[in-house]
């Protein structure tokens, strides 16, 4: 007796084609924790600023920010607005918002674009925050921020509120990093000057050669 054959699922050539689409498509890429002094060395430019516009690609993953700068903690610009460029599929960048006050850590590209330094906590987003009484410039020391490693204990600074849930209060506690303590001291923003106009000589006037013919002599 013949043995029974062996029958393969055959699936739709749509799904066979989904499925190869989906296993061959990046996956989000995990964020890394990273110290830093690697951020502050690894960052072609540190700069501080305002948001101005945020942007999102056609049809794409990728999104720009750009960053009205006031101030450079590191590196030079060469123009006022600072525009980055990331993916989301690295991360869902949520620091980036309109008329925000941050501080870029951004790396140039080959192509003269700027990128982040490392996803999730390249840009800080600064919050003035009360500090036993005084209004100080902070960054949130939470997700996705505390993936920041060796920030040194005179930087940062823990605060608590009530916050009221339903029929109770709760106190939370929340820490804070302050970037006066930690960063250098920003510098102004020194725009290159642009190159002086040469001198367009001045053109002679050029002689007008007009025939003069030899005067004839007269014949009476």
């Amino acid at each position: 007796m013949a043995p029974p054959r062996r029958y393969r699922a055959r699936f739709p050539a749509w799904l066979r084609l989904a499925s190869a689409l989906s296993a061959a498509s990046p996956c989000a890429a995990e964020l890394q924790t990273h110290s830093y002094a690697w951020l502050m060395s690894n960052a072609s430019v540190v700069a501080a600023g305002s948001v101005t516009d945020v942007s999102t690609g056609f049809l794409s993953d990728s999104r720009k920010a750009v960053i009205h700068v006031d101030g450079i903690i590191k590196g030079r610009l060469r123009a006022r607005d600072l525009e980055v460029s990331w993916n989301d599929k690295e991360y869902e960048e949520a620091a980036y918002q309109k008329d925000s006050r941050v501080v870029v850590f951004a790396v140039m590209r080959k192509d003269s674009t700027y990128g982040q330094a490392a996803p999730g906590i390249s840009c800080w987003l600064v919050e003035k925050v009360d500090i036993k009484g005084r209004p100080s410039r902070a960054v949130e020391y939470a997700y996705p921020m505390d993936l920041l490693t060796g920030v040194p204990g005179s930087a940062l600074r823990e605060t608590e509120m009530m916050e009221k849930s339903m029929n109770f209060q709760m106190a939370k506690r929340k820490q804070w990093i302050l970037t006066d303590n930690l960063l250098p001291p920003t510098r102004p923003l020194v725009l290159p000057k642009p190159p002086k106009p040469k001198p367009v000589a001045a053109k002679k006037p050029s002689k007008s050669h007009s025939p003069v013919g030899k005067a004839k002599k007269s014949l009476f």
